[in-house]
């Protein structure tokens, strides 16, 4: 569909932008955000509209305004205006713009067909949602999404969950012949049970509470309980170390009640009432036990969503320790072959992998780091989600070569993705606190260009713990209410 006609002014049309005069009857139809297409002597010029404006030469002069705004009909003489910025051209292939289109050029509504190869859309892959203007369905490739990693930026309640649990039923719906990777997903606020309790993906989930989760004492390695207790001393390690030592020669299996014992008995260094100490503290995270819970093999199955439940801890150490020791079994693991490919989908990221904290109070931040690094190399994938990214670690960050940015507001988070996401240019960044609920960018190696889009409609249902704010109050005030009444009837 034409839609209007390249005007020639200073500096314009050139091969980053021109301007061009919207014919009156499409004036209803061009919206800012569209894509258009004009033809030059390479092939079709792709550009997106970035404003539109209005003229009238009747109001140019503020001193006559008064007199001929009644005197006229003022409204035939104004034009609308778009200006368009030029993303690349269509020849052979997809390329970089070479030169400007020409002044009186036609300018139209760019093709379907057209803009699925522009942004590099792939029929077999993840549908998303669709880019209403041009209702056009976003569909990512797989393995463009997941194997280089992929980061969720938006601030609360702007869908950053509700996208996440479209790409998992894409995950799960997706048909063996055209590849399924094993999802797991680290859930903080318990968002994600409601695949176990939905008839279409109920056979599809598998939920794991953090209550059951247990790391095995004895097949533990000495640099990973190192690494959960990075402030013991020298002499500390030492003591514990031969304690360790000596019992994995005498047992196949032990617990914290056991190595309590020895340390007691056979520690004589001051080091023995500090070790006493931090026993007591791992103790008290009830996640150490004589053997592992679960397996990795457990966790990682081709088509099956893990949900690590995490929303019953209140303990964010403890939290962090199964983070880390879980990525850590599973990326090791994968690394041996011995699981399918996984994507590791991690809430709340920033509180998991924080940019500037004590190691004690990151312990899974390293190897939320390592998978972002190297995990490519094995295919462990990697989905960190966000409302901080400038308190999430930019060495993570950074490996997320795609974004799926969602409404932002703080001026300190939008400056920050604008340094860590390739291809955002200005005026995207500044529409970031404009987008409506719902809606997303996605920006780097998943897409050509950066697309805004209409996440689509989710199929799963609501998690029966995400009550809305009015119930939550309306259920307080009965249970109160009852309690009283029982209590009345007590006395």
């Amino acid at each position: 569909m034409e839609i209007g006609t390249i005007i020639s002014c200073e500096g314009s049309p050139n091969s980053s932008e021109f301007l061009f005069n919207i014919d009156k009857p499409a004036v209803k139809v061009v919206k800012k955000g569209q894509f258009v297409q004009t033809k030059n002597e390479f092939g079709w010029v792709i550009s997106r509209i970035e404003e539109i404006y209005r003229s009238n030469k009747y109001f140019e002069n503020v001193e006559i305004v008064e007199e001929v705004k009644n005197a006229m009909p003022t409204k035939e003489w104004e034009s609308v205006i778009a200006k368009a910025k030029t993303l690349g051209i269509k020849a052979n292939g997809i390329e970089r713009n070479k030169s400007s289109p020409s002044p009186g050029a036609r300018v139209s509504l760019c093709d379907k067909e057209i803009l699925k190869e522009f942004f590099g859309f792939d029929e077999n892959g993840l549908y998303l949602g669709d880019i209403d203007s041009h209702e056009l369905p976003v569909k990512i490739n797989m393995t463009k999404l997941l194997q280089k990693h992929f980061a969720v930026l938006a601030l609360s309640g702007a869908g950053k969950s509700y996208l996440i649990k479209v790409i998992l039923e894409e995950l799960l719906d997706r048909d063996k012949s055209k590849g399924q990777i094993a999802p797991i997903i680290f859930d903080t606020h318990g968002e994600y049970i409601a695949f176990d309790t939905d008839k279409q993906y109920a056979s599809k989930t598998q939920v794991f509470k953090s209550s059951d989760i247990r790391i095995g004492l004895s097949d533990i390695s000495m640099s990973t309980l190192y690494h959960l207790l990075p402030d013991l001393s020298p002499a500390q390690k030492r003591e514990l170390n031969k304690i360790l030592k000596d019992m994995k020669s005498e047992n196949d299996v032990f617990d914290l009640e056991d190595l309590e014992r020895n340390i007691e008995n056979n520690v004589r260094s001051s080091a023995k009432y500090v070790l006493l100490d931090i026993i007591h503290e791992m103790k008290s995270l009830h996640i150490f036990g004589k053997s592992d819970y679960p397996s990795a093999n457990s966790i990682c199955k081709q088509g099956i969503l893990s949900v690590i439940d995490l929303s019953d801890c209140t303990s964010q150490r403890k939290r962090q320790i199964i983070v880390y020791y879980l990525c850590k079994k599973l990326f090791e693991a994968r690394q041996k072959g011995k699981i399918p490919p996984f994507l590791t989908i991690i809430e709340e990221a920033h509180n998991y992998a924080p940019e500037r904290v004590a190691k004690y109070n990151a312990v899974s931040k390293g190897i939320i780091e390592k998978i972002a690094r190297e995990g490519r190399k094995f295919g462990a994938c990697l989905a960190l989600i966000s409302q901080r990214p400038v308190h999430l670690a930019t060495t993570a960050l950074s490996q997320c070569n795609t974004h799926i940015i969602l409404r932002i507001t703080n001026p300190y988070d939008i400056d920050h993705i604008g340094k860590s996401s390739e291809g955002l240019s200005s005026d995207v960044l500044k529409s970031l606190p404009g987008l409506h609920i719902g809606e997303a960018i996605i920006t780097g190696e998943a897409a050509n260009q950066p697309i805004c889009f209409k996440v689509r409609q989710k199929k799963v249902q609501d998690s029966p713990i995400a009550n809305e704010l009015e119930k939550a109050c309306i259920d307080y005030s009965e249970m109160e209410k009852n309690n009283k009444k029982d209590l009345d009837a007590f006395r």
